[in-house]
């Protein structure tokens, strides 16, 4: 015991007597600079030693909150790498890796790319239709969106392009997008977007990248 305490008095005396100054924490704001320059988004930090690249939640009583979330609030990078998804009718944009399903020569064509980011919960989506008249239930573009603003209380944002056709979109905040496009003599695409509210920001890159990209064949 009294060795212990002359060796602590000891390292104690040293360590006052080292003229090297104390290296500094990093502050705050030097935190957030690392961090994004590692590529998470705001309000979120990367996991020390994931390869790759993971990102979770701040914590909000730590300032910018490295290594302080819980594994359970890791959420992912939006897209960072698309290909070219391919049908008789257009080309369009989306996301590498992620599930899709073609079954655009079904009685109502679809092309859909789902990536579940959580593991059992509700898969991000994006899905295009081809909608025309004789397909069973058809209703008109207005009609359709008539019926959801009344069905899911949907909002109409501005009139909009998309591949040089005109289109119509509704919303609902923080839970889906609906982009009607007019192909003529009554037919009509509908491209969408869902998500969990959690991820819907993260990933509606991919939804605004679907639009962009989009080639119309015929």
């Amino acid at each position: 015991m009294i060795f212990a305490a002359l060796a602590a008095a000891a390292w104690a005396a040293a360590a006052a007597d080292d003229p090297r100054p104390a290296k500094p924490a990093p502050s705050p704001f030097m935190q957030t600079v690392k961090k994004r320059a590692l590529g998470c988004p705001v309000g979120t930090h990367p996991v020390e030693g994931a390869r790759p690249l993971r990102c979770v939640m701040d914590r909000p009583d730590d300032g910018v909150g490295v290594e302080a979330a819980a594994p359970a609030a890791a959420v992912e990078l939006a897209p960072a790498r698309y290909e070219p998804a391919r049908t008789s009718d257009f080309v369009v944009d989306v996301p590498s890796g992620w599930h899709r399903t073609d079954a655009w020569s079904d009685e109502v064509p679809t092309l859909s790319v789902e990536h579940d980011a959580r593991g059992g919960g509700r898969p991000v989506t994006l899905m295009i239709e081809r909608v025309a008249p004789g397909q069973p239930d058809y209703r008109t573009l207005g009609e359709a969106i008539a019926a959801e603003k009344e069905a899911r209380a949907a909002r109409e944002a501005p009139r909009r392009r998309v591949g040089g056709r005109a289109a119509r979109e509704t919303f609902v905040a923080g839970e889906s997008r609906s982009v009607y496009v007019d192909a003529g003599d009554g037919a009509y695409y509908i491209f969408s977007y869902s998500a969990a509210d959690g991820e819907f920001k993260t990933y509606e890159r991919a939804f605004a990248r679907l639009l962009s990209s989009a080639r119309f064949i015929k």
